[in-house]
């Protein structure tokens, strides 16, 4: 199980020093900085077959309509089967996630 406290009452108060039995309490650095992830130029012929392990990664997907959104991306030369995994956190701090797979001939 994981307890992640955000918000404290007393400001002062150093929680982390405060030993309880079988919790290991630490403190994290924060969050990593966002990269620049790289995308192929997709009209320009390609001298290598497109062996990419990750084809599309975005950290700012913005859902517009009642959550939804749309994403568009060319899958890897490679066949096979593909796993998409969706992560993301609301505004209001909900957290969600899906997992799901394609099949590429």
């Amino acid at each position: 199980m994981i307890v992640i406290n955000t918000k404290r009452k007393n400001s002062n108060h150093n929680y982390s020093k405060d030993a309880v039995a079988g919790i290991t309490t630490f403190n994290l650095k924060g969050y990593a900085k966002i990269r620049e992830f790289y995308v192929p130029k997709y009209n320009v012929k390609l001298s290598k077959p497109d062996l990419r392990d990750v084809v599309y990664w975005n950290p700012n997907i913005v859902p517009y309509d009642k959550g939804k959104t749309m994403v568009d991306f060319r899958n890897a030369d490679s066949s096979g089967t593909y796993s998409v995994v969706i992560e993301g956190i609301t505004v209001d701090g909900r957290i969600g996630r899906n997992l799901f797979r394609y099949v590429v001939q």
